[in-house]
């Protein structure tokens, strides 16, 4: 939970003081609206209930209008049916000066396989090993965070405009771990077109999108150990740690990674 936020709700997950700062209002916002589920309606008086769940000052009714004007929430015009507002998309094809980047079908699985492979000299800094049907399951299945759906996450092939050639993919998805951020799963550009400026192009454009989108956030996640890609982002301005997971200890063979934020 973000340390403002923590300020603002007590043991129980209960608001126990309404923000003045717009900035918080919109963090406390964002924590309600996680309380609806997406694709529900929910009446009037289902949404006072569930507000009243996780509240403690009486004031629904402001939550509920704050939960509108701010776009978590949209209502029908007679106001008998609210329903929680899903993250916004990103477009299918993407456009740079040097790049394109569309969504990835299956008749693609084994070139972008081939590159996700080219990928298998990081295995020593981020653990595991190179998924054999990894291309495949993502562009059928997704890879999805906790109670996600996939109609929020896209993997993207990624081209050279000039030439067409494939040289990388990106992964992401839209609304994680809250709805205001645009979260990058996963980029790669293959060995041989690194160093050419092609994955800071890619980034910049997607935070650039992403902010036009109204996400507040784009946030990735990255292992301690891979120096070259903990140098990459931090470079492109994800500079604020969010969190730090991993094994308890420190060795050759355990590992830890830190999920990353920038703010758009």
């Amino acid at each position: 939970m973000d340390k403002v936020l923590k300020n603002y709700i007590d043991q129980e997950g209960k608001v126990k003081i309404w923000p003045s700062k717009r900035k918080h209002k919109l963090l406390v916002l964002d924590y309600l609206s996680s309380k609806f589920d997406l694709g529900i309606y929910y009446s009037e008086k289902e949404m006072n209930e569930v507000l009243n769940k996780y509240h403690l000052f009486g004031d629904y009714a402001i939550l509920r209008r704050e939960l509108f004007n701010s776009g978590y929430i949209n209502r029908t015009k007679d106001c008998s049916k609210y329903w929680r507002v899903g993250p916004l998309i990103s477009p299918d094809v993407w456009e740079t000066d040097r790049l394109i980047s569309k969504d990835s079908m299956l008749e693609e699985c084994e070139e972008l396989q081939k590159i996700y492979n080219a990928g298998a000299y990081m295995n020593k800094w981020v653990g595991g090993s190179c998924e054999p049907d990894y291309i495949y399951k993502h562009i059928t299945e997704g890879a999805l965070p906790p109670n996600g759906l996939k109609k929020y996450y896209a993997i993207k092939t990624i081209y050279k405009k000039e030439t067409l050639e494939m040289i990388g993919l990106i992964e992401m998805y839209h609304g994680y771990p809250d709805a205001k951020t645009f979260y990058i799963a996963f980029l790669f550009i293959h060995p041989e077109h690194q160093r050419k400026g092609y994955g800071q192009e890619i980034v910049e454009f997607v935070c650039k999108m992403a902010n036009d989108l109204k996400y507040a956030k784009a946030g990735m996640a990255v292992h301690l150990k891979n120096w070259p890609a903990v140098r990459f982002w931090t470079s492109c301005g994800f500079n604020k740690i969010a969190s730090v997971s991993g094994d308890e200890l420190h060795s050759e063979n355990t590992f830890c990674a830190m999920r990353l934020e920038k703010s758009l």
